[in-house]
């Protein structure tokens, strides 16, 4: 209840403030090729993934 009460009543999840201090998650490893929500939608669309056998057994 108390997650709860915190959440919804006093809405403390969405009164934070992001500053120039915090770091984006892709800064973290720039190293690491990143694919965005947008293409991972797209091949899901367009050309999605043949299924493997093995996930349904």
């Amino acid at each position: 209840m108390a997650i709860l009460h915190n959440i919804f009543i006093k809405g403390d999840q969405m009164s934070f403030e992001l500053t120039e201090d915090d770091l984006e998650a892709s800064k973290l490893y720039p190293d690491h090729v990143y694919t965005s929500v947008d293409k991972l939608l797209d091949i899901c669309l367009f050309a999605p993934p043949k299924p493997k056998l093995a996930a349904f057994a």
